[in-house]
């Protein structure tokens, strides 16, 4: 789980130089006839200037749905993190994006010990993306460093689903498994 969202840099306008702005967790709308626009807004870090991001433009209630319409107007604290949490537009855009810090949440249905073998199976499940990779979590969580984590990978100490010679340098993704064998 996230702490927080991501931290957008932009150039702001009243500091006059790139600054981080985060998102307020409140969105702005404007209807012009039957044509709505919709905006998540960031504030300056420094000076609270804000920064309106383009969620919905120029699209009829209809085509963003009653549910959606719904949660922007009521500023819902899930859709706000959901939007903030998309940031392959902005830093498609060049914008620098500061990932947020983690924390771990253990739960005994997503991690399974196996007595037979005494590996462990690990579940992810991710309620926003982020963008940790696999092996500085692995090394955070099991208190190694990340070169014995990909030395364990290599070896088959570690096992990933989906499988791949990368994926430790991937980041995680919701309903990932990861086995730890011995």
């Amino acid at each position: 789980m996230p702490r927080e969202t991501p931290r957008v840099w932009r150039s702001c306008p009243r500091c006059s130089q790139p600054r981080p702005f985060e998102s307020s967790g409140r969105f702005r709308l404007n209807a012009n006839k039957r044509r709505v626009d919709g905006w998540l807004i960031y504030r300056c870090c420094q000076c609270g200037a804000t920064w309106n991001r383009e969620i919905v433009a120029r699209r009829t209630p209809r085509e963003i749905g009653a549910d959606l319409l719904q949660r922007l107007e009521r500023n819902d604290a899930e859709t706000a993190w959901q939007y903030a949490f998309d940031v392959a537009g902005l830093a498609g855009q060049g914008m620098r994006i500061d990932e947020p810090p983690i924390r771990v949440e253990r739960s005994p249905a997503d991690a399974g010990w196996d007595e037979a073998d005494g590996s462990t199976t690990i579940r992810i499940r991710l309620p926003v993306r982020v963008a940790v990779r696999l092996d500085r979590l692995l090394a955070d969580e099991l208190e190694l460093s990340r070169s014995a984590i990909q030395r364990l990978f290599k070896s088959g100490g570690i096992l990933t689903e989906p499988a791949g010679k990368a994926a430790l340098r991937k980041p995680v993704r919701d309903g990932q498994v990861i086995r730890v064998v011995g």
